[in-house]
């Protein structure tokens, strides 16, 4: 019953997804929380004692939860916290043998609210992306249930896993092409997580590649701004 009403949402997908070819399968990188300490310098920055006790009750009350962020003063511990983190964690892991690599500047704040859904299933790639983008979902706090993002753990496959898990590990996944959605967030609990756009090389270029979207590490050399 379930798959009969993904199955419109699927379709529109599908159509929108312009291969389903990727080198990667979805993987689970894991990190120190201590270490990194990215929930705490975001804490820090939005002035709030508890991620999981944020709720929102609509857009205009998480904008403005999010807003101490706008602030480039106020966001440098936790941007710095967040560069550490691609580093240290997310590069290494994945940047294989290429010499050049773009990621997202800044990451994407995921706030799953209690009441919260969002774009139905989709691949990064039909909202102007490259489709060789790997998506790397980096949990703040605790994701179960129905406030997990759900994917398919390579493009085409349709084996829909919920990522479920706790501070210190992330979802590297080949979202530029595969699937992923949440569902309405029945939990009662508030879901963070940051997500960090990655590519690597130079042969899968986007309009994201204009402007300041794109940060860039290249191997034996300092990070430029892209």
């Amino acid at each position: 019953a379930l798959r009969a009403l993904m199955e419109p949402h699927l379709r529109k997908m599908r159509a929108a997804r312009p291969t389903t070819d990727s080198s990667m399968t979805a993987r689970i990188l894991r990190y120190d929380a201590d270490r990194y300490k990215l929930a705490e310098s975001l804490r820090n920055a939005l002035s709030v004692g508890s991620l999981e006790a944020c709720a929102c009750a609509d857009a205009h009350a998480k904008r403005a939860l999010l807003a101490p962020l706008l602030d480039v003063t106020t966001r440098r511990p936790f941007q710095q916290a967040y560069d550490v983190w691609v580093r240290g964690v997310v590069l290494p892991a994945l940047a294989g043998d290429a010499t050049r690599v773009r990621y997202q500047q800044f990451p994407c704040v995921r706030a799953q609210c209690p009441g919260d859904m969002t774009l139905g299933p989709h691949c990064d790639a039909a909202y102007g992306h490259a489709p060789s983008t790997l998506i790397v979902s980096c949990l703040l706090t605790p994701a179960y249930g129905t406030n997990a993002l759900i994917y398919e753990s390579s493009p085409g496959r349709e084996n829909w896993t919920a990522f479920e898990g706790a501070e210190g590990e992330a979802l590297a996944f080949p979202g530029g092409l595969a699937a992923h959605f949440t569902s309405e967030n029945t939990t009662g609990v508030t879901r963070w997580s940051i997500d960090a756009r990655v590519v690597k090389g130079d042969s899968s270029m986007s309009a994201y590649d204009t402007g300041s979207y794109f940060a860039v590490a290249e191997r034996g050399s300092r990070l430029s701004q892209g």
